[in-house]
């Protein structure tokens, strides 16, 4: 299971690192049959193009590979899937929560201290 999760892992982290070389025009958009989306960096929706979205992707397959590595063996009650899955959510959070943290702070010139907060609007 954790063998498959890792190969998804890779598949995910394949596709964003395309998409970043045909943005930088490393790469010709014809090369690949993939689909890319874009949405105004202004609009509500702004984390929902492709590019945040495979990041979503990617930080759900790692944080289930992380809980699970840690926890299936002691899984017997559907309770137990409940606190599985609850671990998961909690690691995507932790793991994006660290991002913003080099993202918007420690790798800015100008910090964005807003982000200092687990969710920011």
């Amino acid at each position: 299971m954790i063998l498959i999760l890792l190969v998804l892992l890779i598949a995910v982290a394949s596709y964003r690192e395309i998409q970043i070389l045909v943005d930088r025009g490393s790469w010709s958009i014809d090369k690949t049959w993939l689909k890319f989306w874009y949405i105004d960096w202004t609009s509500f929706w702004k984390n929902f193009d492709s590019y945040h979205t495979l990041w979503g992707l990617f930080v759900l397959i790692l944080s289930t590979i992380l809980v699970i590595s840690e926890i299936v063996p002691k899984v017997y009650l559907w309770t137990d899937f409940i606190t599985l899955w609850g671990n998961v959510c909690l690691s995507w959070v932790g793991i994006n929560y660290v991002r913003n943290l080099f993202l918007h702070i420690v790798f800015m010139r100008t910090p964005e201290w807003k982000y200092l907060l687990p969710i920011t609007f």
